[in-house]
């Protein structure tokens, strides 16, 4: 693969109009200051080695291109196939690579990409806050098809925008030319004292911080610290409560995004050939910040018993993989089910359609809480004015997934759907 840093420093003319920024721009905003002049030294030094010119942010030729247009098309999904729709996606998930994005919807999976990364801090041993994480980023991208560049700058400008807005630091960046392919990922690489992008993006060094990623380190209490291993595991805990008793712990739903629920470029929608839908618009990084650090406390402070979050495949897949309905071998049945209640996302969202709210990939967590800190973590939430979904209780009784539902009548055989094992048989 070949080094392309120079496209970020071209001037970008996107269906007839130039773009008032360049992708250089856009990154020189997230990185701090050293960071960036890194970067810059290597691309420079990379330039001499291979005859090139030294010395300023030279800029190459301009890149002109067009957004791909998209074909409209009239499908419905049918909620009666949720188990089919589980299975074509959980056949995707061994050997995919999930930082894959589709140029006809760069925005949506790259915010999503950059989400998931986040998330994925949520749950580990540390002591940290959002603000704290260094992230690094990779673009590996085809640049010839038409549309392809007018989606990486889209992809770049999703990213940049989101993650400055978060108060995440990019420390590391590295652009690719790779042929056939379209991926950008984004790896938490550590945390340190970060003062905010308003106070000149400058490092705060700091005796009692630590940038942590192996096994071997102390932790004073008060140090920022981070580690590979997970403070709660990733599926449901299944204690005495469990087994012995339905209402012992819940399952409940938090998404970190105000968006609606839309399908496009989703994984669904890749497993069905039909992604020409818009894709969920991820906008308001505000709102995930206070989702958060509030579910990240809960976390250090042991309340969570066990958390997924949701991204790639939705709500459906984080639940399934939750109650350890998925495995590298496909879908199984294990002892662990749920009645799934979706009613109150529904009437929130004033969502008719159960799939939408199953499979669209809005950034969330699902967490496992006991019923005995439930009004806590209510108290919690309502706070900082956090929507939550209650689902119901993990039981430990060999039941299937079944949902409830308030946009239709009779849906209670539908997710036996989330991987029963069985067809669903209910009626319409």
């Amino acid at each position: 693969m070949v080094d392309r840093s120079d496209i970020l420093f071209s001037e970008y003319i996107i269906d007839g109009a130039s773009m008032e920024s360049t992708p250089a721009d856009m990154l020189k905003e997230c990185m701090p200051v050293q960071m960036w002049e890194q970067f810059l030294n290597r691309w420079h030094n990379a330039l001499k080695d291979n005859g090139g010119q030294d010395g300023g942010e030279m800029r190459p030729a301009p890149i002109i291109d067009e957004t791909r247009d998209k074909v409209p098309v009239n499908f419905k999904y049918e909620s009666g196939r949720t188990e089919e729709y589980l299975e074509q996606i959980f056949s995707l998930i061994p050997g995919r690579d999930e930082n894959m994005v589709n140029p006809d919807h760069p925005f949506s999976a790259t915010r999503i990409a950059v989400a998931s990364s986040i998330l994925s801090s949520l749950w580990k041993e540390g002591h940290f806050r959002l603000n704290n994480l260094d992230m690094a980023a990779l673009w590996e991208w085809d640049t010839a098809p038409v549309g392809n560049m007018a989606a990486f700058y889209n992809s770049v400008e999703a990213a940049t925008g989101y993650v400055y807005d978060l108060g995440v630091k990019l420390t590391s960046i590295a652009i690719r030319e790779r042929q056939g392919v379209c991926r950008a990922g984004f790896v938490i690489s550590g945390v340190q004292n970060w003062m905010p992008f308003d106070d000149a993006l400058e490092y705060v060094p700091d005796m009692d911080a630590e940038d942590v990623l192996g096994p071997e380190a102390g932790h004073p209490q008060e140090k920022i610290w981070l580690r590979e291993s997970r403070k709660c595991p990733g599926t449901v805990v299944l204690d005495d409560s469990v087994r012995g008793d339905s209402e012992g712990s819940w399952l409940v739903y938090i998404p970190f995004d105000t968006c609606s629920h839309k399908l496009g470029g989703s994984m669904l929608s890749e497993v069905l050939g039909k992604g020409n839908e818009n894709g969920p618009e991820i906008s308001d990084p505000d709102y995930f910040i206070d989702c958060f650090e509030v579910v990240r406390e809960l976390v250090e402070d042991g309340v969570v018993m066990s958390g997924v979050s949701v991204g790639q495949g939705g709500l459906a897949a984080a639940v399934a993989r939750m109650l350890g309905r998925f495995q590298e071998s496909g879908l199984q049945r294990p002892e662990c089910g749920i009645d799934l209640d979706i009613s109150g996302i529904e009437q929130a969202y004033v969502e008719a359609d159960p799939i939408r709210v199953l499979f669209s990939e809005i950034p969330g967590a699902v967490i496992q809480i006991s019923s005995a800190d439930y009004d806590y973590v209510d108290a919690q939430l309502m706070l900082q004015d956090i929507a939550y979904y209650p689902l119901g209780h993990p039981v430990a009784d060999g039941r299937p997934v079944r949902l409830t539902s308030s946009s239709r009548t009779k849906l209670s055989a539908i997710l036996a759907a989330l991987m029963d094992g069985q067809s669903s048989e209910g009626e319409d």
